[in-house]
C-alpha cells in the first residue's frame, strides 16, 4: 500500500511539473508572438496601433529584432531588456550617437550574447521614427567594466554604439562601434 501510494505521489508530480511547463512555455512562446507583432507594426508604422517602442534594432547577420524603449519607461533596463543609455543622441539630432546596453550569456535577456559573431563591416538596423538608418560596423574594443560608461565622441560621425559584458571574464566589456551608411524612408 506504501509503495502505491509512493508511486502515485511521483505520478501526480510529474503531471504537475509536466502541465507547468507547458503553461509557462505558451506563455514564453505568446510574448514573443506579441513581441514580433509590436516590432512589426512599429516598422510598418500601423496607424492604429500605438507602440510602446521609441526605436527598434535589426541585426541581420543574426536574424535578430528588439524593441527599444524610451528612457523614462520602466521596461529600459538591462535586466529585462536592451538598455536605451541616457547619453545617447537619437539619430536625427546632429551628432547623434545611440548606445545600447545588454547582456551576453545564456540567460533569456541575453539579447547580445551573439555580438561577437559579427565582422567589421556587417550591418545594424535602426528603425526611428519612420527612417530605417542603417549602420555598418567599424570596430570593436573592450573596456573596463566599472559600472559607469564613458564612451569616446565619435568625431560627428552618426554612430551607433553596442555594449555588452565580457564572455571571458566579469572585468570587461565589449563595444561595438558602428557608423551611419545610409537612412531611407521606410
Amino acid at each position: 500500500m506504501k509503495k502505491r501510494l509512493t508511486n502515485l505521489t511521483i505520478v501526480i508530480t510529474l503531471i504537475i511539473i509536466i502541465f507547468t511547463t507547458i503553461i509557462v512555455n505558451k506563455n514564453k512562446i505568446e510574448a514573443k508572438q506579441e513581441e514580433y507583432k509590436n516590432i512589426t507594426n512599429y516598422i510598418i508604422k500601423k496607424p492604429d496601433v500605438k507602440s510602446e517602442y521609441i526605436a527598434v534594432i535589426q541585426i541581420p547577420k543574426l536574424n535578430f529584432q528588439k524593441g527599444i524603449y524610451n528612457f523614462n519607461s520602466h521596461k529600459n533596463n538591462v535586466d529585462d531588456n536592451i538598455m536605451l543609455i541616457e547619453q545617447s543622441i537619437f539619430p536625427d539630432q546632429k551628432n547623434s550617437n545611440i548606445i545600447l546596453a545588454a547582456h551576453s550569456g545564456q540567460s533569456a535577456v541575453a539579447y547580445f550574447n551573439n555580438l561577437d559573431k559579427l565582422e567589421i563591416e556587417d550591418n545594424i538596423i535602426i528603425y526611428y521614427k519612420g527612417i530605417k538608418y542603417t549602420y555598418c560596423l567599424n570596430k570593436v574594443y573592450t573596456i573596463t567594466k566599472t559600472g559607469k560608461l564613458a564612451i569616446p565622441k565619435q568625431n560627428k560621425i552618426p554612430t551607433l554604439t553596442l555594449v555588452t559584458c565580457s564572455k571571458a571574464n566579469n572585468t570587461d566589456q565589449y563595444v561595438y562601434i558602428s557608423y551611419l551608411k545610409s537612412q531611407e524612408i521606410y
